[in-house]
């Protein structure tokens, strides 16, 4: 594999640490898929993809579990607070699990990992949501067209996750995120196959030969990075306000999130566009 796709000296021992995590935390899925060889080929592909959007999903969703709200009381244990809890959420174990008492009102906390993996399971492993994200991953330019055109079907999928993100709704932002950290992992399974005793029918063509062309997932650290490229180029003297002072990664519409993946292009010195991500890791 062409290391002006996932960076410089150094990456492999990253990547093969990185793959090392992922095992960890996805080790019976890939394990499944490895061993399961009277199953079809094709489920046997999806649980290598579902391990790596589930990686995908805990980076695009953990930093963003938090809320308050406040309107009537509501019974929490043995305490009555200030704050609404839907019966939506007191039904659930996993919901109910997420909130405490703070100053009269209720937070709610990130999410355990049993509730992350309610929702997780019920999206990722959507037929649907698979095919769309296969169908990302497969796009060489232009991938934010796949989620805008395919935007009514990825709310679909999402439909009863509203709490997960707070206050902010979902957005194409957070689908990026998603997708291109679980398009990041699929290629450090696959360059990590022999060592996991992965079989290379485990893995899907048209991605693997897509890998080149994979946009580098946005989030607060790549949008720091550019920025401070950006602010050395200006150099000293004049004030200068840096564009992406005040970019949002969550909140990316399609032209911003466009625009940012060809500054990263230009930054990544004829490297792919994961390479800037890959290089973050060192």
């Amino acid at each position: 594999m062409d290391s002006k796709i996932y960076g410089g000296v150094g990456a492999k021992e990253v990547i093969t640490f990185q793959t090392k995590i992922m095992m960890g935390a996805q080790f019976r899925r890939i394990v499944w898929a490895k061993e399961h060889v009277a199953e079809s080929l094709c489920d046997r592909q999806n649980e290598i993809l579902v391990a790596c959007l589930r990686m995908g999903w805990n980076d695009a969703f953990r930093h963003t579990s938090q809320n308050e709200s406040g309107i009537n009381d509501e019974k929490i244990g043995s305490k009555t607070v200030k704050g609404a809890v839907s019966s939506y959420v007191k039904k659930d174990k996993y919901k109910r699990n997420r909130f405490k008492l703070s100053k009269g009102k209720i937070i709610i906390e990130s999410a355990p990992e049993d509730f992350d993996d309610y929702f997780s399971e019920q999206v990722i492993s959507n037929s649907n949501f698979l095919d769309v994200f296969k169908k990302y991953a497969k796009t060489a330019t232009d991938k934010q067209t796949v989620i805008d055109s395919e935007w009514k079907t990825l709310k679909d999928c999402f439909k009863g996750v509203k709490k997960l993100d707070g206050n902010k709704k979902l957005s194409a932002g957070h689908i990026q995120k998603m997708f291109n950290i679980a398009v990041k992992l699929y290629l450090c399974l696959y360059i990590c196959r022999e060592e996991l005793d992965l079989n290379n029918e485990l893995f899907i063509q048209n991605i693997i030969d897509n890998f080149a062309n994979a946009d580098c997932p946005i989030d607060s650290i790549i949008l720091d990075e550019l920025e401070q490229i950006e602010m050395q180029n200006e150099g000293e003297g004049e004030e200068y306000t840096s564009k992406y002072s005040k970019c949002v990664w969550s909140q990316l519409d399609a032209a911003r999130y466009k625009d940012i993946q060809e500054d990263v292009k230009s930054k990544s010195n004829g490297n792919s566009n994961l390479w800037l991500d890959f290089n973050n890791w060192n």
